[in-house]
């Protein structure tokens, strides 16, 4: 599963994607592709970074709870600065 949101969880893959790919939660599944959890995390940062420098986010964050960030279910949380 791929999903990056921003700080409030709110999904951001479909500003990127055609809602065809993806899910009723705006995620995109690797499940049926058969893809491993770390070609997720790859192609998940790689959005991520995509859609940061197409809307001039300055900070991207891998859910990671050593950041003290809300704990989400998604694998990058952009903040903007």
């Amino acid at each position: 599963m791929v999903r990056i949101s921003d700080v409030s969880s709110s999904p951001l893959l479909g500003y990127m994607l055609p809602k065809a790919f993806l899910n009723d939660k705006e995620s995109l599944s690797l499940s049926l592709l058969r893809y491993t959890n770390n070609f997720g995390e790859l192609l998940a940062a790689y959005f991520a970074i995509r859609y940061a420098l197409k809307r001039n986010v300055q900070l991207v964050y891998g859910d990671c709870p050593s950041l003290g960030l809300p704990k989400v279910n998604t694998s990058f949380i952009l903040l903007r600065e």
